[in-house]
């Protein structure tokens, strides 16, 4: 048994690392393009208003997939029940979205945002009604129809964006990628949601399982609540008390720093929940963790002595010459990339063994 379930998770590994690498590496090049498209006050005005995009996902996520994840039985009316309930709060998050931040952008920041908080209001409503095929997917490890999907809402997109602002649209074509992503990405999701064991969602009013996920999930919304902050604080922080331009050479650096996480930490993470929750043997699943955080922290060392040793040329070949600010930052941030990493893989582990509550703590 233990031989098939390794199997079975090292499997799941590769294939989401495959299509999450594949999505990295075409998010990463459309990065590059829109780093010299856009100025840095440009990234800085949508760096400002992204930290409240996470919180109000944040809200939002009451354990939803990996309440999915760990049923061993849904039925057709409670999956139709729980995509009922993630449309309607998809849309009251999204009202909310947009009176909270349209008052508060002139305290937290002289932009007046615009269009482009009604464009992203509309966005995190689109990314609330994904919440059910995506866990569908994710249920059956179908990581490379998800990275398919991911891939075309990305290029299609950004072709798009880029036609916006060859049309003098300016910054309201990067904000309008938010939309995009997200419409393009929730109706992908749900076309190829049908070939899965759950089937493709409809509206439906049964909403026995919701019910159960608000109990059992509760302190799970709590770990992401306080893991928000502690990511994203110093960025509300920097936005006011900096202004737009730092707050963008802040965020890019940061953001580069993630990459590495990215094409590790967290492509690996979809993989292990659906595999090791058919464990029982916690000792087993214990055993893993030690293996996968062992391997992580020696790739990690690596790739952060490599980017702290190459950060001028890193940031010059990927951003430009007008981000040389980054430069010495990212020195900074490629410290933290072992810590990361090995920190960052725990959160499934604790999701397959049921403790949402050791999750919080």
């Amino acid at each position: 048994m233990a031989i098939v379930v390794n199997n079975r998770l090292y499997n799941a590994i590769i294939k989401s690392l495959s299509g999450s690498i594949s999505c990295y590496i075409v998010q990463f090049l459309i990065m590059m393009v829109y780093a010299r498209v856009f100025t840095p006050d440009e990234f800085g005005v949508i760096a400002s208003i992204q930290v409240f995009i996470l919180l109000f996902q944040v809200f939002s996520d009451i354990g939803i997939g990996p309440a999915i994840i760990n049923e061993n039985r849904i039925t057709k009316k409670q999956r139709d029940g729980l995509y009922s309930f993630t449309m309607i709060l998809g849309m009251i998050f999204s009202v909310l979205f947009y009176y909270i931040f349209s008052n508060l952008s002139q305290y937290y920041t002289a932009y007046n945002y615009g269009y482009i908080t009604l464009m992203v209001s509309i966005s995190i409503a689109t990314n609330m009604f994904m919440a059910v095929p995506i866990s569908a997917l994710n249920k059956d490890a179908k990581f490379i129809t998800i990275s398919v999907v991911t891939i075309s809402a990305e290029v299609i997109s950004f072709i798009i964006v880029l036609i916006l602002f060859y049309f003098n649209f300016g910054i309201y074509s990067l904000g309008f990628r938010f939309l995009l992503i997200s419409v393009f990405k929730y109706f992908l999701l749900l076309y190829f949601s049908k070939r899965t064991e759950l089937g493709r969602c409809k509206l439906g009013l049964d909403f026995s399982l919701v019910k159960k996920i608000i109990r059992f999930y509760s302190l799970q919304s709590g770990f992401n609540f306080v893991n928000f902050f502690s990511r994203n604080l110093d960025t509300i922080l920097i936005s006011k008390y900096f202004g737009v331009t730092d707050l963008a050479i802040y965020d890019k650096s940061y953001q580069l720093m993630r990459y590495p996480l990215m094409l590790s930490t967290f492509a690996l993470n979809p993989a292990i929940q659906p595999i090791l929750t058919k464990e029982k043997n916690k000792a087993k699943i214990a055993i893993e963790h030690i293996n996968i955080s062992n391997k992580l922290l020696f790739f990690s060392v690596l790739i952060s002595f490599f980017i702290y040793n190459n950060s001028e040329n890193i940031v010059y070949v990927v951003f430009g010459e007008q981000w040389k600010g980054v430069i010495p930052l990212i020195e900074v941030f490629s410290i933290m990339i072992p810590f990361q990493a090995v920190s960052s893989i725990s959160g499934p582990f604790f999701q397959a063994c049921n403790k949402p509550k050791m999750l919080f703590f």
